[in-house]
Order: structure tokens, then sequence, then C-alpha cells
């Protein structure tokens, strides 16, 4: 194994532990989860603005001109809301698949005691790792429900740290969907909507570069979860042992 034994899968660890090695193992390894994703990665931040384009150009206006206009017909806004399902779509496959290499980095962690190196250039896809232990893993997890106070305790602290840092790193994206919802609810009160026609391009493009940082941001979550599995799993071998 060439991990450092303190990254080591097989102990048992507490949640502040889990964070902190889990932090550990993805930073120690970045350079390796990054040729392995790079490209998984700007495919998610394509349709991450995708996503929020058609959320902010076409849900939010149609919301808005439905609740302030009764008389509207809902019918007419047919093709918005169809844009919008098809990017929401787009966007939670990429998450499945962006969480996937997250998952057989930390397969390979678990089975070999480092993440390997991939060996081509453009990454890997990882579906097949998924697939592989989707099932298995769901059937643990029924089977272990005693310990689920112990993975939303994880699930609740992750969650804070990463989004924490996700606020942070898409306070544009924030920052340009306010100012557009407050400038289309100033155009149904009879304001001039006052937004270039290049916003929408310069939104995608803001989107789009936050959503390559958030990938990396939420890629981090898949490894406290990983130390949190392997000290369960861990826990009941050491309980055999003593029976």
């Amino acid at each position: 194994m060439n991990e450092n034994s303190e990254l080591d899968a097989h102990r048992v660890r507490s949640i502040s532990a889990i964070i902190r090695d889990g932090y550990l193992l993805y930073t120690s390894n970045f350079k390796r989860i990054f040729r392995a994703s790079w490209l998984i990665a700007i495919v998610y931040a394509l349709a991450f603005a995708w996503v929020m384009r058609s959320t902010v150009y076409d849900l939010i206006p149609m919301f808005i001109a439905i609740f302030s206009m009764p008389q509207a017909d809902p019918s007419s806004f047919a093709v918005q809301w169809l844009l919008y399902e098809l990017s929401s779509s787009a966007f939670e496959v990429m998450v499945v698949i962006l969480a996937a290499c997250g998952i057989k980095a930390c397969y390979e962690h678990y089975t070999t005691g480092e993440i390997v190196r991939t060996k081509h250039w453009w990454g890997t896809f990882p579906m097949k790792t998924f697939f592989k232990l989707i099932i298995p893993a769901i059937c643990w997890w029924f089977r272990n429900w005693r310990r689920w106070g112990f993975l939303i305790g994880t699930f609740i602290l992750v969650n804070i740290v990463a989004g924490i840092i996700t606020i942070i790193c898409c306070l544009p994206t924030f920052i340009i969907s306010l100012a557009n919802i407050k400038a289309y609810i100033g155009a149904m009160q009879g304001d001039p909507l006052g937004m270039p026609d290049y916003l929408p391009t310069m939104s995608f493009v803001a989107f789009a570069i936050a959503g390559f940082i958030q990938a990396f941001v939420h890629l981090w979550v898949v490894f406290p979860f990983y130390y949190a599995i392997a000290t369960i799993k861990q826990k009941e071998i050491n309980k055999k042992k003593f029976l």
C-alpha cells in the first residue's frame, strides 16, 4: 500500500476524523482525481449552466408572469417548462456520473490501498464500477439500519461544509439570479427590463465556470462517506473477533 497508514480505510474513526481524513485523501490525490474526472466535470459544468440559465431566463419569468397576470394561459409556457425539465434531467444524470467518479476512486483505494492514476489523458468513465457496486450498496444500507444515525450525522456535517464552500464558489450565480428576478418583477410592473442582450450568454459562461469549481467541491463529499462506511465495516469485523 502506497498511501499513508493514517489514511488506511481499515480503521475505526469518529465523525470528525472521517471528515478530516476524507479531506486529506481527496487533496493528497487531487491530481489523479482531476485527471480521471476533468472531462466529466466540464460536462457537469455545462449541464449546471444549462439548468441555471433555464431557471433564471425561462422558469422564473414564467412563474412571475403566471402569478402577476392571472389571465395568462399556463399552457403557453409549455416550451419553457419543457426546456427546464430537460436541463434538470441532464444535470441530475451528471450529478450521478460525477459521484461515480468519487466512488470509483474510493473503491480503488479500499481494494488496492491507493487511487490509481488513469492511463488516458481524457480520464475515465466510472459507470461500470458504479453499477457493479450500487446493488450491494443498497442491500448493505438496509442491512445496517442501526448505523443510520452515524451516517446521517456524517451527512449533515459534510453537507454543511460543502454547502458553505458552494455558496462562496457560486456567489456570482446567486447575484446574477437575484438581479434577473428583480429585473423581471420590475418589468411586470411596467419598468424597462434594463438588461443588455448579451447578459444571457455572459450568465451561461459565469454559471459554467462556477459549475466546474462546484464539481470538484461536491466530488469531495464522496470521500468522507467512504470512511464512514469503512468505519462501520471495521466495527463489524472487530465485533466478530470478540464474539
